[in-house]
């Protein structure tokens, strides 16, 4: 019995709820009214196709809306139940409302006039109708009545007279016509002749006045026509390369102009409006609602494993400003983590047909951009909590098969700009014994840039990516391994530099004898560089006068008998 039950609810056998019948056929009915209905998420899942029907594009969006602005009103309705109902929704993978998503404005606009030419060709078919219906009603009027005989010859014959007079009216009028022009052609050729004969006069008067002219100035004629012609082809050279210019310059405008329109013709309504929610810049004091985040990372998420291709591609080539707002969010993990599923976009698009070459190489660029926005958000000024964010979101990349993980920690380790937010920016000429209110923050940042150093170096080791440093050849150099190089002298100097952290004596139980503990700060520091020594085999003597230079190891022994009760340091130097 309860076998049937269970059948029937998930293959949609079971009878549809009354309560959401009734509401689906009463005009007045508001998508409120459906959203405090037990019934609504059940009838959803069973495919109630009436119920799907009347969610077109404009209530989705009203169901989005639910999900992505704040409640003006503090309510238990608006600011929880109906937000939750509208994400889950979107996620029970309905076809034909997951469709609405993906409908560019080039679609919708030959909707529109298909439908405009639908309802011309059902107006039309109205009219012929009603002229049909006229033309019925107006032969059975003629039918009914009756015409006298006699009255129709005399109105014959009376049109058959006025015929006649207005011929001879005519042929009259044609003949007057034809007279008055045969004497207005004698005239004017009379006043032709007597122009000639005058033109004829002048022309001999000006040959007796002016005579021949001389050898000279026709010379002198013949160059001043040559250097006008000159001047009027240095005068058209000009104008042609002016309007090549002119050319140039509309077709840039053309061709802008036809890529917005392009843009705009590929733009997917629902989509944008559902973008709305992440703003280009953040206000101060203000970041996006945890909560709504997470339905909104809940719609994108289900969006990404239902129709993944098209998402990712509108968001790289149409949309790609939405990864840069993504960035700019990522204290919010649920935001962070979403990005890190779109930046790993090879997930999706398993077979190599489904990529062409150019846009896996698009895609590709875009994403190292994307990774050097993350990497360019390291500072150690900032909260201790954003900066864990950008570690999560970092190490989270990095969760995936090997050879992507080699794909995306090359692109990050060559580029420069990544390694000196990294290294060079944070992690040297740091006072963090300094007294003041940002010093314990500075600590705890410290540390997190030291982990995420000692995380890439552990990644390149897991998919075997090679980090040369060879002073003789700088094409091998990775920008990480330079980085590291250039600076190693600093890391060293950090271990041995009291400004690192404060130093507190701890009375221990033990004879009352005072241990001076060494910091985890400095404990970190060798740690990384436990970590970076295996890179230096191959210029073992180089990084043996660098350890020199720096005085590494008089200070590493003098470490030894200060801080002898400390056996991590002890281990780590061994």
């Amino acid at each position: 019995m309860f076998g049937n039950f269970g059948m029937g609810m998930y293959f949609g056998n079971s009878k549809p709820s009354e309560s959401i019948e009734r509401k689906l056929k009463d005009p007045k009915t508001e998508i409120e009214d459906l959203l405090r209905d037990e019934d609504l998420l059940q009838e959803f899942r069973s495919q109630n196709e009436k119920l799907i029907e009347y969610f077109d594009r404009n209530k989705i969006k009203r169901l989005i809306d639910y999900t992505i602005k704040e409640p003006e009103v503090d309510e238990q309705e608006r600011g929880y139940t109906f937000p939750f109902l509208c994400s889950q929704i979107f996620g029970l993978e309905i076809d034909k409302m997951i469709e609405h998503f993906f409908v560019t404005n080039k679609q919708l606009k030959e909707e529109n006039k298909k439908n405009e030419k639908k309802e011309e060709k059902n107006e039309a078919n109205e009219e012929k109708l009603k002229d049909q219906e006229i033309s019925g009603e107006s032969a059975r009027k003629e039918e009914n009545k009756e015409v006298q005989p006699e009255q129709k010859e005399k109105k014959n014959d009376m049109d058959e007279n006025k015929n006649i007079e207005d011929k001879k009216e005519e042929t009259g009028n044609i003949k007057e016509g034809e007279s008055k022009e045969g004497e207005k052609k004698e005239d004017v050729d009379k006043e032709n002749k007597n122009e000639a004969k005058i033109g004829e006069n002048k022309g001999e008067e000006k040959k007796i006045i002016e005579g021949e002219p001389k050898e000279e100035d026709k010379a002198n004629k013949d160059g001043a026509k040559d250097g006008i012609k000159k001047e009027d082809e240095k005068k058209e050279n000009e104008d042609e390369v002016k309007e090549e210019n002119k050319n140039k310059k509309e077709g840039e405008k053309v061709e802008e102009i036809s890529q917005k329109e392009e843009s705009e013709e590929n733009r997917m309504e629902l989509l944008d409006h559902l973008f709305t929610f992440l703003p280009e810049k953040e206000e101060e004091g203000k970041r996006l609602n945890y909560v709504l985040c997470g339905y909104f990372s809940s719609i994108i998420s289900n969006l990404l494993s239902i129709s993944p291709t098209e998402l990712l591609k509108y968001i790289y080539n149409v949309r790609s400003d939405i990864l840069y707002k993504m960035v700019n969010h990522y204290y919010r993990k649920s935001i962070s983590d979403t990005l890190s599923r779109i930046l790993h976009f090879e997930n999706y698009f398993q077979s190599e047909d489904s990529l062409d070459k150019d846009t896996r190489h698009n895609m590709e660029e875009k994403r190292k951009e994307i990774l050097s926005e993350i990497f360019q958000k390291i500072d150690i000024n900032k909260d201790n909590e954003d900066l864990n964010s950008i570690y999560f979101l970092i190490t989270g990349l990095f969760d995936q098969a090997i050879e992507e993980e080699k794909l995306i920690l090359k692109s990050i380790i060559d580029n420069k700009e990544n390694m000196k937010a990294l290294i060079t920016k944070p992690l040297y000429n740091l006072d963090l014994a300094k007294d003041d209110k940002n010093v314990e923050n500075k600590r705890n940042n410290f540390m997190v840039i030291i982990d995420i150093i000692i995380f890439l170096l552990n990644s390149a080791k897991k998919v075997k990516l090679e980090l040369p440093i060879n002073e003789s050849d700088s094409i091998n150099h990775t920008e990480f391994s330079k980085e590291i190089f250039d600076n190693l002298g600093g890391i060293i100097k950090n271990i041995f530099n009291k400004k690192i952290e404060v130093q507190k004596p701890i009375l221990q139980s033990f004879n009352e004898y005072q241990l001076t503990p060494l910091g985890e700060y400095k404990i970190k520091i060798i740690d990384l560089l436990s970590h970076i020594i295996p890179y230096f085999k191959n210029i073992s003597k180089v990084f043996d006068q660098l350890l020199i230079d720096n005085e590494f190891f008089t200070h590493a022994f003098n470490y030894l008998y200060e801080y002898e009760w400390n056996n991590i340091y002890q281990e780590s130097l061994l």
